[in-house]
């Protein structure tokens, strides 16, 4: 029987190379340079990056396009493909990526331990083994072959992974309930380690101004499929980054596309233009753009200088010299903006470190490599700045994106997660998320800014996300999160968001509550489509005070407008106020109100009112209002409603 399998083993290795695919590296070395457009001959090409080879570079190119004519790339090795630098109007097309041997692993549990802590799984024939990790792990259920519902990612300190032989593994959990929700049938997914000297992302972009990628396929890739540093108005169009179904080297079909995020862009001078594109099965965010935080850990106010905490020494920190930067306290609120008139290199003591820590109760990621110091000078003072407080560069966190038409989802974690300004979030499809579907969001623990402003999420479609388990500190627990949340590990105050629209959006399968607004001014949430799934309970956001009873839940807002949620046009629903200035609501018949909201013009909350289980008309005083312009909002069990009235 084991020979049986490895003749079948040896069948598709050969029907996979019997055709001894093109060279790609010296096919391209061959064409670039010839003219501004060069076309791959159609085929199927290896890029070789056994030995020390690392990925193919494009270095410094100007108005090229360079098209792949629907050519399949395999790289025989778990590193980067390609790399774009320094590029100026380079366009990469039509290329269709894959790697051999995968970039995961991937099996079944064949039994599972009475205390439910100790499994034994069974890799599949053609998934890696031997260098297997327990960097991170998802279960999926074996009928839907989607991941498990009410259910969780395992991390390093959740698990350990003891290899049996004869490609079967021993996965201990270390958590006292982790396991008991997994059955045996199961299967899971695994990170692997790479072979030789690795490079994170599939395709890397640094220093571009438009760089375009149109019509790529992307199947595999060790972390980011799509990852750009420092670029300046990319655009990402009809880009598809998904699991590979028509695989003949392995037993089952892929569960998993790449290992991480779809597309990521960091520091963007413009933000990039995502459109068209499907992005599923990776496993993390679908799509991310963001720029960087660093910490203060000084102050001199006499000479307009703060001190700021990194990871990076000088020449690689993203905030530079006339820069415009963003300071936000350390409880999340924007303090101000001036400009950096002088940037240089500071000595920082390990005191003075280990206080700017301290100040961050949720924690740093990569801690330990805060090693170095940065003083600026501004160009004039912000009133207020202390140590454990923020800066963030205006120019370098992606704004003026567009992310429109998309398909993404099916992921283990979110769908898009923006922090940049002056964008907008249009017509995409998010479905199949295990957390949040939609979200504004800076994030003190991965130090990814800003504070975003003067953004619309409209007209798009969230439909069956957030169905993990409940997670009382999720940060992000609505369907549509728009949340900050400090070093403190609290909601931030007002002052976060500014001008932030939520408008024709639609809401399905998902659960309470479906929208989450904190720490903002000039909201707007109109027009949303909002169809709850009452059967899936979560109490995501619990420990922050998020409630579970409500189809929007909203905090620390200065003006927030609500209007025409989920209304229906049939609907007989009156308000009006009578002479003895007491406001009439009259709800559809048969509707059982459980919360009523009076706000003002300026969407200042006047009355919340509790009316639990309240049929029929209801009534509130008006006798301490001013005369003009009211909202009333009202939420039943499914659906809530606004309606515009005068008094």
């Amino acid at each position: 029987m084991k020979l049986k399998v490895v003749l079948i083993v040896c069948i598709f290795s050969f029907e996979l190379f019997a055709a001894n695919p093109l060279d790609l590296r010296s096919t391209l070395n061959a064409l670039v340079g010839s003219n501004k457009t060069i076309t791959l001959p159609k085929g199927e090409y290896q890029l070789d990056m056994s030995g020390n080879l690392q990925s193919y570079v494009f270095d410094g190119l100007q108005n090229l396009v360079i098209d792949g004519n629907g050519s399949s790339i395999l790289c025989n090795r778990q590193t980067r493909a390609f790399d774009f630098l320094n590029c100026t109007n380079v366009t990469f097309k039509n290329f269709c990526i894959d790697y051999q041997p995968l970039c995961f692993s991937q099996g079944v549990i064949t039994s599972i331990s009475t205390d439910r802590k100790t499994w034994e799984v069974r890799i599949f024939n053609g998934y890696p083994y031997s260098n297997i990790n327990n960097d991170k792990m998802d279960v999926f259920d074996a009928s839907t072959k989607k991941l498990k519902n009410n259910y969780k990612t395992f991390y390093t300190a959740s698990f350990t992974i003891s290899l049996l032989g004869n490609n079967r593994i021993l996965i201990n959990i270390n958590e006292s309930s982790g396991g008991a929700l997994a059955k045996v049938s199961d299967l899971v997914t695994l990170n692997c380690d790479g072979i030789g000297a690795i490079r994170p992302h599939c395709i890397y972009s640094e220093s571009c101004k438009n760089m375009k990628f149109q019509n790529d396929t992307i199947f595999g890739s060790n972390s980011f499929s799509m990852f750009e540093s420092d670029c300046e108005n990319s655009l990402y169009q009809n880009c598809v980054i998904t699991r590979k179904t028509n695989d003949p080297t392995v037993e089952i079909p892929r569960l998993r596309a790449g290992n991480a995020d779809g597309i990521h862009s960091k520091h963007a001078v413009i933000g990039p233009t995502i459109e068209g594109c499907k992005i599923e099965y990776n496993d993390d965010d679908c799509i991310a753009i963001n720029g960087r935080f660093y910490p203060i850990y000084k102050v001199d106010a006499t000479a307009k200088r703060i001190y700021l905490m990194s990871t990076d020494k000088l020449v690689d920190v993203k905030v530079k010299l006339n820069d415009s930067i963003v300071c936000v306290d350390n409880d999340g609120h924007v303090k101000g903006n001036s400009k950096i008139q002088d940037i240089t290199s500071a000595v920082m003591s390990a005191s003075e470190r280990q206080a700017c820590i301290n100040y961050f109760l949720g924690g740093l990621h990569n801690e330990t490599k805060y090693q170095n110091g940065i003083v600026i000078t501004l160009s004039q003072w912000v009133t207020g700045l202390k140590s454990g407080d923020l800066i963030y560069s205006k120019q370098r966190t992606g704004c003026g994106f567009t992310v429109r038409n998309n398909n993404v989802g099916r992921n283990r974690s979110r769908g898009i997660l923006i922090k940049a300004s002056n964008g907008v979030i249009e017509g995409n499809t998010v479905e199949g998320c295990q957390l949040a579907g939609i979200i504004l969001s800076p994030e003190f623990y991965w130090m990814e800014a800003g504070c975003s402003s003067n953004v619309s999420i409209t007209n798009n479609t969230v439909k069956n996300v957030l169905y993990g388990s409940s997670s009382a500190g999720q940060r992000q627990p609505g369907a549509i999160s728009v949340t900050s949340v400090n070093g403190s590990s609290v909601f931030s105050p007002s002052g976060v968001f500014n001008n932030i629209t939520i408008s024709g959006n639609s809401i399905e399968n998902c659960p309470q509550p479906c929208i989450v607004v904190t720490s903002g001014s000039n909201i707007q949430i109109t027009g949303n489509t909002i169809n709850t799934n009452l059967s899936m309970v979560r109490t995501h956001g619990s420990s922050l005070g998020v409630k579970n009873n409500v189809i929007i839940w909203t905090t620390n807002l200065d003006s927030l407008f609500t209007d025409s949620i989920n209304k229906k046009k049939d609907e007989p629903v009156s308000v009006f106020v009578d002479a003895f200035k007491n406001m009439h609501l009259r709800p559809a018949i048969g509707t059982i109100v459980q919360k009523v909201i009076l706000y003002d013009h300026a969407g200042r909350k006047i009355k919340n009112v509790l009316n639990k289980n309240t049929s029929g008309e209801i009534i509130l005083s008006m006798d301490e209002c001013n005369r003009g312009c009211y909202v009333i909002t009202y939420f039943s069990e499914k659906s809530a409603h606004s309606l515009k009235f005068m008094y």
